[in-house]
């Protein structure tokens, strides 16, 4: 059964199924058991924890990937990561029903325009959710070239693509941990455009040092993790930061990542109606989904026209810079924010 192709694919599925019930119950849990000042810190440590648990699944993955008994080790770990789960589930709190008359309706496709048109009637959620789903479209951009991005342009083998994406998710969780600090407890939408700068720079600026690494590795062997982290000369005996400057790219635009998002998760759940907070969840999720199957669609158009993957991230944090100003122009209040943000407070 382990090489049967239907039931992967049926698992596959529930995953996907689970996914979807568990992320709008995630975050809609959150404001009926936290306090609104405790809002920003109950995300920052719901995303912290979500990204270290896909570090630690990306890792534990590649590695049982290289064991002689690979399939039979993946199906058992899968089982036990899921018992532990339900067993933990059994802790959380009952949480009150509250749109207890609500009916459900069974069809998908009806469902899913009630939702987008709910959200669509209250703009400051719709614009908050668009800019979530462009964190996702950025995010999925990124992490979907990592592979080849470490083995085609830096000349690394799988150590150091496990490196990156462990550094990135690690800024991901610092970042979204840093919101509570920063924000002082309350839900500070300044931090949304702080994080957009620091995408769009780290962004760009991790092109210059990715395409300057490529032209001084071109046609050598692979590299490790600790061989990458080690060089610091360049061929004329230089010494260089380059590779350790990529590496803080990443990291950064982690830590930004987590600043630009948390802020938004919890704005849309202060500001919808509690009945409601599932379903706009739910409405988020959906379009999050549709805007990394675009950032695919865009990767590939971007191949089409002959760029490589260094120039497929200058175009994605340019792209963000765009992105941000019709942000503003709908919603000044980021603009504003930002800026009352910034200002020394007495």
């Amino acid at each position: 059964f382990l090489h049967n192709i239907w039931l992967l694919a049926a698992a596959l599925f529930m995953m996907g199924m689970h996914s979807t019930l568990f992320g709008p119950v995630k975050y809609a849990y959150l404001p009926q058991h936290l306090k609104e000042s405790e809002i920003v810190g109950g995300n920052g440590m719901v995303e912290m924890g979500s990204f270290v648990a896909i570090l630690l699944g990306q890792v534990l993955g590649a590695w049982l990937a290289m064991q002689s008994e690979h399939a039979l080790l993946t199906s058992s770990t899968v089982l036990v990561i899921a018992v532990l789960g339900y067993w933990t589930s059994c802790g959380v709190p009952n949480s009150p029903a509250v749109a207890p008359k609500l009916k459900i309706n069974w069809n998908p496709i009806t469902e899913t325009y009630r939702n987008i048109k709910f959200i669509w009637q209250h703009q400051a959620i719709w614009l908050t959710i668009i800019a979530i789903s462009w964190f996702w479209f950025y995010g999925a951009t990124l992490l979907a070239q990592f592979p080849n991005f470490a083995k085609n342009i830096l000349h690394g083998d799988e150590s150091l693509f496990i490196l990156l994406l462990s550094i990135f998710s690690l800024g991901i969780g610092i970042g979204s941990l840093m919101c509570e600090k920063l924000s002082k407890g309350k839900v500070e939408l300044g931090l949304v455009l702080f994080g957009a700068t620091g995408l769009t720079l780290f962004g760009a600026d991790l092109y210059f040092a990715s395409t300057s690494i490529y032209e001084s590795l071109n046609n050598k062997a692979l590299l490790d993790y600790a061989t990458f982290i080690g060089m610091h000369y360049d061929a004329e005996g230089h010494l260089i930061f380059t590779y350790w400057r990529l590496l803080a790219d990443i990291a950064l635009i982690g830590v930004f990542g987590g600043l630009y998002i948390v802020p938004l998760y919890a704005f849309i759940q202060t500001r919808s109606e509690k009945s409601h907070q599932s379903r706009v969840i739910a409405a988020n999720n959906i379009l999050n989904a549709l805007f990394m199957v675009i950032s695919a669609l865009f990767s590939v158009q971007v191949f089409n026209m002959g760029l490589n993957i260094p120039q497929l991230f200058l175009v994605t944090a340019l792209l963000n810079v765009i992105i941000m100003i019709y942000l503003c122009i709908r919603q000044p209040i980021y603009l504003r924010s930002f800026i009352a943000w910034l200002k020394p407070k007495p």
